[in-house]
């Protein structure tokens, strides 16, 4: 496990997520809807020059079977060291804006 790793094993927690705020969230960080995945889901794409591509499958409802097996993994790429790297300059100058 990495150094600085959360573990959350609480499904209550991942069922709280709303999708409008996780919707919201990607975004407003710069990825897109790419298209419908059946009738349940969407897939959503961002391109990370030097790391490549990644794709979070969002479920249309909270009401799914897989619901929050879909939520976790969709954070779970969030925050991986792949991705997260990138992001981490971002969020730190977002809080150095709004401390100064």
């Amino acid at each position: 496990m990495a150094k600085n790793s959360i573990i959350v094993r609480d499904a209550e927690i991942f069922k709280n997520i709303e999708l409008h705020q996780l919707r919201d969230y990607l975004q407003s960080t710069g990825w897109h809807l790419d298209r419908p995945f059946l009738d349940n889901a969407t897939i959503w794409l961002k391109q990370e020059p030097q790391r490549g591509e990644f794709e979070i499958l969002l479920p249309n409802s909270q009401h799914l079977g897989d619901y929050v097996a879909r939520i976790c993994e969709a954070i779970e790429i969030l925050a991986t060291p792949r991705f997260h790297l990138g992001m981490r300059k971002k969020i730190l100058n977002q809080t150095a804006f709004y401390r100064g």
